[in-house]
């Protein structure tokens, strides 16, 4: 197989260069220890009315505000992925670019995909903040429209609480 650059021509220094920055850049000591994820680190439920490519952006987007996928981290391929939900490889290929279109992850070629470092420790935390009061104020919503009183909900939501201690 040919190299797209041959190193012995002057030419081509400033391409393997490049190279060499990019894979330093993601493999940096500096960074903590990485983790590779394998394929599995997402699912998708096929018959649900979300599209597929928007389960695995929401996914990976959760995942990165909640801290389980760090900055650095390596995602697995685009075919891996495919491969093991059985799905389309351009659905994956769509849910990558988007999440590559938004900043959270990052794909080099030869090097993979990683999670960028673009969210900071003050950002995750506003992150977190806001999906936790979006998830609470969707299913008050939910109880409400079910004709549950506000009293009615804290109670249950104390005695929960109550019992997850």
């Amino acid at each position: 197989m040919r190299l797209p650059y041959d190193l012995s021509n002057p030419l081509d220094k400033p391409a393997q260069q490049c190279y060499n920055e990019l894979k330093n850049e993601y493999t940096s000591s500096s960074v903590k220890e990485l983790t590779d994820w394998g394929p599995d680190f997402v699912g998708v439920d096929k018959d649900s009315s979300i599209p597929i490519y928007v389960q695995i952006v929401d996914q990976v987007e959760g995942m990165v505000k909640v801290g389980m996928l760090a900055a650095g981290d390596r995602l697995p391929s685009i075919r891996a992925v495919a491969e093991h939900l059985r799905i389309d490889y351009n659905t994956v290929a769509r849910a990558y670019t988007e999440l590559d279109r938004a900043g959270i992850i990052k794909t080099a070629r030869g090097i993979g995909t990683h999670v960028t470092d673009a969210l900071s420790d003050d950002a995750l935390a506003a992150s977190r903040q806001a999906k936790l009061v979006e998830t609470v104020a969707k299913n008050l919503r939910d109880l409400m429209a079910l004709g549950f009183s506000p009293e009615e909900i804290r109670s249950a939501f104390d005695e929960c609480l109550k019992s997850i201690r």
